[in-house]
């Protein structure tokens, strides 16, 4: 009586060590564990960036345009430290049709958050007049296995 006892004891810590490993797998997502591995000294890493640059000639007039597109995954807790974003530019640029969301995972799916607050300051430089100005903003609840994405279109003035 008492080995089954013993056996029944140990069957159940069995079980529930089980359960808890198979629980534990699904706080993150695949992407997450499998960059992890790759990448283990990584805060982040970047899964897409594309530009795009359009050429178009109208009416004799020629407009230059670049779209923007960087999707980062974070793979552990300083992501909350890199929510601050900027998008630098000058005089000769103009920056628009931003958007940018934070991607956490649930356990099943991403469920995506979008950023609405974005600021534009002049980035003054010491005594000299500068004219890069930053567009900032900040990823919203940012964390381990988030990813975010920005998107957003440059034009160059008077090319």
């Amino acid at each position: 009586m008492k080995s089954l006892m013993k056996n029944n004891f140990f069957y159940n810590i069995v079980i529930i060590q089980l359960l808890l490993t198979v629980t534990s797998f699904g706080q993150y997502s695949k992407e997450l564990d499998q960059n992890s591995l790759l990448y283990p000294k990584a805060n982040s890493i970047s899964l897409n960036e594309t530009f795009e640059i359009n050429i178009n000639l109208y009416q004799d007039e020629i407009s230059i345009t670049q779209d923007q597109h960087i999707e980062t995954l974070y793979l552990n807790e300083t992501a909350k430290h890199q929510s601050k974003e900027a998008i630098s530019y000058s005089y000769f640029y103009e920056i628009s049709e931003i958007e940018a969301h934070v991607h956490n995972f649930d356990g099943k799916k991403y469920k995506s958050k979008k950023v609405k607050d974005f600021k534009t300051k002049d980035n003054l430089s010491g005594s000299f007049h500068d004219d890069i100005k930053s567009i900032s903003f900040i990823y919203p609840n940012l964390e381990k296995g988030a990813k975010s994405s920005l998107q957003y279109r440059t034009t160059i003035k008077n090319p």
